[in-house]
């Protein structure tokens, strides 16, 4: 019974084993180590999908959105914005938005609608994943009060713009989830690749310039 319920309220693997520890049952799902030779064909997988994304970014993300592994073109990207990741940390994508103190904020334009959706996003995740609310609520108070009123014009658009600018050159992207499609583990349910497409010429050109750049 509990299988079905938690199968037709799709909860993630996480949340049904707690509901099944709860009621006095032993956790199903097993959540094995990134680097488990039983996961090595994952591996695989997300190093092919990294490298087929160059030259643009795309990172990989565990559920609290820490960089697991990156492509080139993030690496690049990251360099090129001049994102501070504290030494000792781990590399959150989301508070390195978020955090003023790690430079990458400032390279945003139109953080306010971004902010908008990614605190939505996040909030989503923890309505079913409660061990996020604490990271939900620290980057609520990074971010602060809303400044701007939405911009219409970047909310019409087929896709919210992750729009950088940096130096004079401005970059603009939308981001796609991929996920597996059918696990049956914690760990492999909860990674996410995030890949970066160019919305414009101008950003399309960076990627092939940077690889150029890299090389010489």
């Amino acid at each position: 019974m509990l299988q079905a319920l938690s199968s037709a309220m799709n909860l993630p693997l996480r949340v049904r084993n707690a509901l099944f520890v709860a009621s006095g049952f032993a956790p199903v799902y097993q959540g094995l180590p990134l680097d488990d030779p039983a996961m090595s064909r994952v591996r695989e997988a997300i190093a092919r999908t990294l490298s087929l994304h160059e030259p643009h970014p795309a990172v990989l993300l565990d559920r609290f959105h820490n960089v697991l592994e990156l492509n080139a073109g993030a690496a690049r990207l990251f360099a090129w914005t001049g994102v501070r990741f504290p030494p000792g940390t781990a590399r959150n994508a989301v508070r390195a938005l978020f955090d003023a103190s790690y430079g990458l904020r400032e390279c945003v334009v139109g953080f306010d609608n971004l902010a908008d959706e990614v605190l939505a996003r996040l909030r989503s995740e923890a309505d079913v994943d409660p061990a996020l609310g604490a990271f939900v609520e620290e980057m609520e108070r990074l971010r602060g009060a809303p400044g701007l009123p939405p911009d219409r014009e970047a909310i019409n658009q087929v896709a919210l713009p992750i729009h950088l600018r940096h130096g004079g050159t401005n970059l603009r992207y939308f981001t796609t989830i991929t996920t597996l499609g059918t696990p049956l583990d914690v760990t492999a349910q909860e990674l996410r690749i995030e890949g970066y497409f160019p919305m414009d010429d101008e950003t399309q050109a960076f990627g092939q310039r940077l690889i150029t750049v890299g090389r010489g």
